[in-house]
């Protein structure tokens, strides 16, 4: 999940939880419906539409920050990794993904 510290988003894994949209249990993110906690699976039922509230979230989680730092396994935890970046460059990659994934 997102957390903004300073002008940074540090971005790491959650615990697995139950979906609020087909009750599995897996890593979830608010971009459903109405702001459900949906997994991966169910968010693509919908991709265009998560891809729209995921950017919405993101854009408002990270007012004012600069920089992100992406942590690949649990911080604090053996094997742990961690990628800082520049924000504004990530997000346009992101961007465009998004639109490039909207063209095929």
């Amino acid at each position: 999940m997102a957390e903004k510290v300073g002008t940074s988003i540090v971005l790491e894994p959650t615990a697995p939880t139950t979906c609020e949209e087909c009750g599995n249990v897996a890593e979830l993110r608010p971009y459903g419906p109405g702001g459900k906690n949906i997994c991966i699976d169910c968010g693509m039922k919908d991709p265009k539409g998560t891809q729209e509230r995921m950017m919405a979230v993101l854009e408002a989680q990270l007012e004012g920050a600069t920089h992100v730092v992406v942590a690949e396994g649990v911080v604090g935890e053996e094997g742990a990794t961690l990628r800082v970046g520049h924000l504004d460059e990530d997000l346009r990659a992101l961007r465009a993904g998004l639109e490039d994934a909207h063209v095929h």
